[in-house]
């Protein structure tokens, strides 16, 4: 009796385990390749936009058009530290132009299409360029994935 309640009892949560791990699973696959926003700050740089994968993005070259995999991302990036004399820029490592500048002691429109090298992923974040000899302030970058 008391083997046939455990098994039992074993059974359904190995079963509700699984269900929940295949619900996420399934909700992290849907969620992937479809954008979302992108909200980055640090010390004088701030970003708010959003972003989505492009598998057709066409680039013109010298023996004609090829198309690239890659992400899309636009929004406003904004020095907030006006008296710095210090400028702001995106950074999108893992593509063909990972820097976007921005304006100085203002706000800028930014909307760009970025190649991806593997075609998978790419980590984005916000900095403010503080010049050769100091180090720049940057925000925790952000991985978009495919």
């Amino acid at each position: 009796m008391f083997a046939k309640r455990f098994v039992t009892g074993f059974l359904l949560t190995v079963g509700a385990f699984a269900i929940g791990m295949g619900s996420a699973y399934a909700a992290s696959e849907d969620e992937r390749g479809k954008g979302g926003t992108l909200k980055h700050a640090t010390t004088g740089a701030d970003f708010k936009g959003s972003w989505k994968w492009d598998d057709k993005i066409k680039v013109k070259l010298a023996g004609g058009t090829k198309t690239y995999r890659g992400v899309r991302y636009w929004g406003t990036l904004t020095d907030t530290n006006k008296g710095d004399k210090h400028n702001v820029y995106t950074e999108a490592n893992g593509t063909s132009r990972p820097r976007v500048y921005g304006k100085r002691n203002g706000s800028k429109w930014v909307s760009t299409y970025e190649t991806s090298r593997n075609g998978k992923t790419v980590s984005f974040k916000v900095c403010r360029d503080r010049g050769t000899l100091r180090p720049d302030n940057c925000s925790k970058q952000q991985v978009l994935r495919r």
